[in-house]
């Protein structure tokens, strides 16, 4: 004798087997809609990685075309001050060759020179010359050795001659007239004026110095002095002979 199942029993078993199957279709269905939602808003992965490479590679290279320039440059710059410090050395050099070689000079003309006390004013070279109303004189004065303050002091000038027929001595006086740039006395017309008769001097060893003095009207100068003073001390002085044409040097 057989036993009957309910219909009932039946029925709940398909019924729960059907909402099971609904809900993992409905999972399915959920995940496929995710994945299509991701894959359309969000960029490729592999975009992004490719991408990002590239930008650094440009910002590199960048870089480093800027760091050439500046270092372009600072060559650029090295290369100058290099030639300047070149030429500076070249200078230095030519100034040291030249002191070299007035040194030596210096010794040799010492040796020359009689020997005398430190401080002692020699009139190395007097010449004198006449052009027409004027007298342009040149002068080399030497100093022995001082370790001190350079010689100041002045040097005047004292003609001897006639005037009026009757001897006569006078202090010249420096020609002061204006000329014209490259222009010399003897080619200005009229004669120059008078100035003062005391010609500040100032120097450490060896002085070199030239100028021109007035003779007066109607005076005919024989011979001329140069005096040099320390204060009111006469501590050096040269005669020179002179006739209407030139001057003659003379101790």
């Amino acid at each position: 004798m057989q036993e009957s199942v309910p219909p009932s029993a039946h029925t709940g078993h398909h019924g729960s087997f059907g909402r099971i199957l609904s809900w993992c279709f409905a999972l399915l269905l959920g995940v496929a809609a995710g994945m299509a939602i991701d894959d359309w808003i969000l960029p490729e992965p592999s975009t992004q990685q490719d991408y990002a490479p590239q930008v650094a590679m440009q910002q590199l290279q960048q870089q480093l075309l800027q760091e050439q320039q500046v270092a372009d440059t600072l060559r650029g710059q090295l290369q100058v001050e290099q030639g300047a410090i070149k030429g500076l050395e070249d200078e230095l050099q030519k100034m040291q060759q030249e002191k070299s070689r007035l040194g030596e000079q210096l010794a040799f003309y010492e040796t020359l020179l009689p020997p005398g006390p430190q401080g002692t004013i020699s009139i190395r070279a007097f010449d004198v010359e006449m052009v027409g109303p004027l007298l342009r004189y040149k002068v080399l004065l030497q100093r022995s050795m001082v370790n001190g303050k350079p010689f100041d002091g002045a040097i005047y000038f004292t003609a001897e001659g006639q005037q009026d027929g009757k001897p006569a001595t006078i202090t010249l006086e420096e020609a002061t007239a204006e000329l014209p740039e490259g222009q010399e006395p003897e080619s200005t017309h009229g004669v120059p004026t008078a100035g003062k008769t005391q010609f500040p001097l100032s120097f450490e060893q060896f002085n070199r110095d030239q100028g021109w003095l007035v003779v007066p009207d109607g005076f005919e100068i024989r011979s001329l002095t140069m005096s040099v003073l320390e204060g009111k001390t006469v501590r050096a002085s040269r005669k020179v002979e002179l006739n209407t044409t030139e001057a003659t040097s003379g101790s």
